[in-house]
């Protein structure tokens, strides 16, 4: 009895999670700019393709084609968010001793 329950709940988790994740993928799609659209969109191995066929590999730093302008923001804009949420958990950490 007891491995049925856990097999039914494991199941349930298995169905939570993938619900979850198509609802923040609906809400990705519902705040994301106009450049994270386009970029997310593309597969990644899509996404290096574009890339490589720039003749820049991964570094896009200096590509001034639309596509790696476009991806050269969208990390910038990533990053930035994940740097301030990072400072903000440094300057208020929560516990400590």
């Amino acid at each position: 009895m007891s491995g049925e329950l856990s097999n039914a709940m494991v199941d349930a988790v298995g169905q939570a999670m993938a619900m979850n994740t198509m609802s923040l993928e609906y809400i990705a799609d519902a705040f994301a700019t106009p450049e994270q659209r386009d970029l997310f969109n593309a597969t990644l191995p899509e996404i290096m393709q574009t890339f490589d066929s720039h003749g820049h590999g991964k570094d896009i730093r200096f590509c001034q084609e639309p596509f790696c302008v476009s991806a050269r923001k969208t990390i910038q804009g990533i990053v930035g968010q994940q740097i301030q949420g990072i400072q903000g958990a440094l300057a208020n950490p929560q516990g400590g001793m």
